[in-house]
């Protein structure tokens, strides 16, 4: 009755699942109905980081990330100890490391590890973040389950980096880090946020060129001068001039800022019947108005905003002014980044916190996790009501070192508020 079910195969046995990329963008008829963004390149998503709003978006995602609070978790507090010391110190490098996925896809990194003599221990100290485009995985073949008598299938496992320009052999595993942001089907060149914000950044290029054009031809607007042309006349009373040559010469000089005069006499019969000036100037104005060109490019904005997961209300005022709309983005947003958060969570203990372990307390040691503070679920007003009452009763104090760093005070002034006055002496006021 306790005989165990047969293992199952274990290790790499099935599945090529490793190195490959799907997009389909066509229709049955084979017709393609948006840009093939299977032909983006790393350098293209590269320049458009320089678009404003791509900008906000990829930099306010990485702040959230940079701010996350974390502790280490593991059963031997000598371990947790050693792991978080070490990553706190490298996590502003790691951060920025890992960051570059949010628009590459994926993040090529080399660990270098210093030894620590007075602490006789082996450090991450620096993460050298490599140009994604410079870089792609050494892959190793490894054999696959087959039934007897037949060849098995060879797969693909991550071994290493390798840079190019660099000399012929990879970076290996044991100091290099590729994370892939949102790996779906095995693609370790992970997921591009910036891919499907790439139609709406190219419009909003060109609209702002088109706009800036627009501005510049009607906020100066080009003048209309009508005039007879087989007509002479005298302006100064000696020479004579043809009718057009007078009209472009005041044009003209309306250009320089001086002034027009132009004679009163009437001949001509309007559309409505009335009389009209034989000499007319007005100018070529447009019935297209700014404000549509502002809809439009502040649309386009919104679609990458949304495009990288980043909510409309998160960088903007809303039109209603509702605060309680913007809570509610940010806290979407929030949830958001513990997500991305437990994506990179798994990198960070495979192939950075166990390493660790590995190098100072053996293969054998028991291992560590890190742990992100889940956001976007704490009421601030609600910790607050909890805090004062505890105060309140006496079952939390202040602690006001921390409190006084908080306002700006150093930590000498901090200590000076907290001795007692000194004691007037006899005879002293």
């Amino acid at each position: 009755t306790n005989k165990k079910a047969p293992p199952p195969k274990t290790g790499e046995a099935f599945g090529n699942w490793a190195g490959r990329e799907f997009a389909y963008t066509e229709l049955p008829g084979g017709g393609v109905v948006q840009f093939d963004l299977t032909k983006l390149t790393t350098a293209d998503f590269r320049n458009m980081r320089d678009h404003y709003q791509v900008n906000a978006s990829l930099a306010v995602l990485s702040f959230f990330q940079h701010q996350s609070d974390w502790h280490i978790e593991c059963e031997n507090e000598k371990i947790a100890a050693h792991v978080e010391e070490n990553l706190r110190r490298i996590w502003t490098q790691l951060n920025r490391s890992l960051s570059t996925a949010n628009w590459a896809g994926h993040s090529p990194n080399v660990l270098q590890w210093e030894n620590d003599i007075n602490g006789r221990t082996v450090q991450l100290d620096k993460i050298k973040d490599l140009a994604p485009e410079e870089c792609e995985i050494n892959w190793k073949l490894v054999d696959g389950w087959a039934p007897p008598d037949r060849t098995p299938p060879k797969f693909k496992v991550y071994d290493g980096i390798r840079q190019f320009g660099q000399p012929g052999w990879p970076i290996p595993v044991e100091n290099s880090l590729w994370y892939p942001m949102l790996m779906e089907h095995g693609d370790h060149y992970g997921r591009k946020l910036l891919r499907p914000a790439f139609q709406s950044w190219f419009f909003s290029i060109l609209v702002h060129l088109f706009a800036n054009r627009y501005y510049e031809r009607f906020g100066e607007p080009t003048p209309v001068g009508r005039a007879p042309f087989d007509e002479e006349m005298s302006p100064d009373g000696t020479t004579t001039v043809r009718g057009n040559v007078y009209m472009a010469q005041q044009i003209q000089q309306l250009r320089s800022r001086s002034i027009v005069v132009l004679p009163n006499d009437k001949s001509q019969v309007g559309a409505n019947g009335s009389m009209e000036y034989d000499y007319d100037l007005e100018y070529l104005e447009s019935q297209m108005r700014g404000a549509d060109f502002e809809r439009y490019m502040t649309r386009l904005d919104e679609e990458i905003s949304i495009a990288t997961f980043t909510p409309i209300l998160l960088l903007r005022t809303a039109d209603v002014g509702s605060y309680n709309l913007g809570q509610g983005h940010e806290r979407i947003y929030q949830m958001m980044i513990n997500a991305m958060n437990a994506d990179r969570k798994m990198y960070i203990d495979k192939y950075i916190i166990r390493k660790m372990i590995n190098y100072n307390f053996g293969v054998n040691a028991p291992n560590a996790y890190i742990s992100f503070r889940k956001m976007g679920n704490t009421d601030a007003a609600m910790l607050k009501e909890v805090i004062v009452a505890l105060i309140n009763r006496g079952s939390a104090k202040i602690d006001l070192n921390e409190l006084g760093q908080a306002v700006g005070m150093t930590l000498t002034e901090v200590d000076g508020t907290l001795q007692p006055p000194p004691t007037p002496e006899d005879g002293q006021d």
